[in-house]
């Protein structure tokens, strides 16, 4: 269920921030050569969580994409790192898409947000 850049396998000794949901290297066929960091986020209510993965996800080597469930998660996710300082408080949320909202972002621990049927229609 979680991986590690390193592509082993985890153990109960391993530390929880050197997991990730997904870590996927660069290839041929990736559309740019980053590696990508993706965390699935089902818990956009909660702030100590949200701040948790986010600082996870600015230690790691690669692009933070995260995957939520909707747009309106969506901003919701945003809010919750404005409040916790992790984004700045001029982010515009009055956004309507997703790609409106990505191009604010560009910063360690979040890159790019994607809904999960956006994701799944990608598959």
């Amino acid at each position: 269920m979680y991986h590690n850049p390193e592509g082993e396998d985890n153990n109960e000794d391993e530390e929880e921030g050197s997991t990730f949901d997904i870590f996927a290297r660069d290839t041929k066929e990736s559309p740019d050569t980053h590696n990508k960091i993706v965390e699935v986020e089902t818990s956009t209510e909660k702030k100590g969580h949200v701040s948790g993965d986010f600082e996870k996800l600015a230690e790691g080597y690669g692009d933070a994409v995260w995957v939520v469930e909707n747009f309106e998660k969506a901003l919701e996710l945003v809010g919750k790192l404005v409040d916790e300082g992790h984004l700045p408080e001029d982010i515009k949320r009055s956004v309507r898409t997703f790609d409106e909202l990505n191009e604010q972002l560009d910063k360690d621990g979040i890159s790019k947000i994607i809904g999960l049927n956006d994701l799944q229609g990608r598959i």
